[in-house]
């Protein structure tokens, strides 16, 4: 298996997803095949997991509870926008329709080819009668 690549700023968790989605794996032996739509959406879900470890990273270092402009304490506004992130993530990810494992992706192929199959059969009987 070659060494993945990954589009420039990524860090280390977007850099993850993007390779475990767009190269083989010993669970998953095939690639997914992405539109270019689909990688474009990739490539931000990859971005938002790197904003995700950013905003974690800020709450982890400054606590839930920062002091505000007159030292009351409120919470800290990282908290807010991880939420937003974590929604879009899970957007994003859902738009992809990913399979969820290997047989999910077998059943996927399969499933589509039977509908591709069965519309043929169909169109070919209409013509028929």
């Amino acid at each position: 298996m070659s060494r993945a690549t990954y589009p420039d700023g990524l860090q280390k968790r977007g850099r993850a997803f993007w390779r475990a989605l767009t190269t083989a794996s010993n669970e998953r032996k095939q690639v997914l095949d992405f539109s270019t739509a689909e990688r474009e959406t990739l490539l931000e879900a990859c971005r938002t997991l790197d904003r995700i470890d950013n905003l974690t990273a800020a709450i982890d270092r400054d606590g839930t509870m920062i002091p505000g402009s007159k030292e009351q304490m409120i919470l800290h506004p990282a908290i807010g926008e991880l939420r937003q992130q974590q929604a879009s993530y899970v957007r994003l990810v859902a738009s992809l329709n990913l399979p969820e494992d290997v047989a999910a992706t077998n059943e996927f192929r399969q499933k589509r080819a039977k509908a591709g199959a069965q519309g043929r059969w169909d169109r070919d009987l209409r013509a028929v009668n």
